[in-house]
This record gives C-alpha cells, sequence and structure tokens, in this order.
C-alpha cells in the first residue's frame, strides 16, 4: 500500500492521510485525486462565487413594483351615521368590510372589529391580544355533519385584514 501521493491539484507530495477515502459505485475504494487542502480551497471559492452570483444585480436593472387590487363591493361597506355607534374613525381612510362567512360583522383597515345583533344593534369590539396579536372571536358559517352553522373561532385581525379587506381594496 502506497504511503504518499502526489495531488493533482497543487503537485504536492502528500502522506495519504491528506487525501479523502471515497468509495465508487461498484464498492471499490480509492483516494481522491486532490488533497483535502486543495477540496477545502475548491469548495470555498465555489460557495464565495455562488453567493456572489445570487445577490449581484446589473446596475441597469429597475425594480417597478404596482399594485392593483378590486374595488370594494358598495354594499358590503358598513355606513357608520346608519348606526347608533359614537366612534371616532382612526384616519381619513377607515372603512369597515363586511367580512365574509362571519355572522354580521365588519372589519376596518385598522384592524377593528364591528358585530350586529338582533339586525338592530351595533357594537365595536374590544378583541384580545395573544403575543402582541389582536384577536377576536366571531361565530363563522361552517359546515358541520352534514349541515351549515355557525361556529366559534379566533380570527386574528392581521390575517382577516388581509383576507376580507386587501384582497378586494
Amino acid at each position: 500500500m502506497e504511503s504518499e501521493k502526489i495531488c493533482k491539484k497543487c503537485g504536492r507530495v502528500l502522506p495519504i492521510e491528506k487525501f479523502r477515502l471515497k468509495c465508487g459505485m461498484d464498492g471499490y475504494k480509492y483516494y481522491s485525486g486532490q488533497c483535502k487542502d486543495c477540496e477545502r480551497e475548491y469548495e470555498n471559492q465555489y460557495k464565495k462565487n455562488k453567493r456572489e452570483k445570487e445577490y449581484t444585480f446589473s446596475d441597469s436593472l429597475n425594480i417597478d413594483t404596482k399594485r392593483q387590487y378590486k374595488t370594494i363591493n358598495p354594499a358590503r361597506i358598513l355606513d357608520i351615521s346608519k348606526t347608533d355607534l359614537k366612534i371616532d374613525l382612526l384616519g381619513d381612510d377607515e372603512i369597515f368590510v363586511k367580512m365574509m362567512d362571519y355572522k354580521d360583522t365588519w372589519i376596518s383597515n385598522y384592524g377593528r372589529v364591528i358585530r350586529c345583533s338582533y339586525n338592530k344593534y351595533y357594537n365595536l369590539l374590544n378583541g384580545s391580544f395573544r403575543d402582541d396579536s389582536l384577536f377576536y372571536s366571531l361565530p363563522k358559517n361552517v359546515f358541520d355533519d352534514g349541515e351549515w352553522v355557525y361556529k366559534r373561532q379566533t380570527v386574528y385581525a392581521s390575517k382577516a385584514i388581509l383576507n376580507d379587506i386587501l384582497a378586494f381594496y
């Protein structure tokens, strides 16, 4: 058995322990043609080149994004003046949009929720916080055991805004 070998990359004569022992597809074991130092150097250079390739952009590259949203059906927007609520809007652009599949519930683009009880009493819900996230417990229309029923579900305000308002904003 050999005790030394010549690296095909750097040309140095090195002890056999400096070469990686590999196993071929037929089970035959052999030592790599290049030493471990050359393999490591090649691997580092390959990673560096790959990283540079992934994160380099052309100087003439312009990234333009244009967001388009569907318009909200006016029938889904709650007219606060027709309710008995005395609330201050958080912004000029705050609107309350009816939530799909939730019984008589509207959510604003600021995460506030209004519920209607008995088709005439409107309430601004307080909500609760979990891990700094605002959530509400609301009745949702779900299909259960062959029939449609309302079941209470936890709804996070941030997710509800994305699902019910921004998709139609």
